[in-house]
């Protein structure tokens, strides 16, 4: 009995309809990577520990590594605040840094610890 309900249809259009469904797919999947992928919330790293810039006489200090533009920035950033371990950054849609956290503490983008940003743990 299957056998009869396939003879009516032509192989031809079960494959189209396969690869139809296939490109619909790959089409919806491609937009919403495309669509995701247009906010800047992860474009600045930050490295480094101890305070200070880092400098030919001052190895120690704070490094973000930028990817706001069509090249890779890497800019020093005095602080006082160290990333022994861990590194948590966090930025607005814009690419702009917001907050940064070492898995203790968290603050905000000019290191400095915000309220109630101390007791995270």
């Amino acid at each position: 009995m299957d056998v009869e309900v396939f003879k009516g249809l032509k192989k031809s259009s079960i494959v189209l309809s396969m690869k139809t469904r296939i490109i619909t797919l790959v089409c919806f999947f491609s937009i919403c990577i495309h669509a995701h992928s247009q906010k800047k919330h992860d474009y600045n790293w930050l490295f480094g520990y101890g305070s200070g810039i880092p400098d030919s006489t001052n190895p120690f200090g704070g490094i973000i590594m930028s990817f706001n533009k069509n090249k890779i920035e890497f800019i020093p950033q005095e602080r006082d605040f160290w990333f022994n371990y861990q590194t948590n950054s966090y930025s607005d849609a814009s690419g702009k840094l917001s907050f940064m956290s070492n898995g203790c503490s968290m603050a905000d983008e000019n290191a400095q610890i915000i309220l109630n940003g101390d007791s995270c743990v």
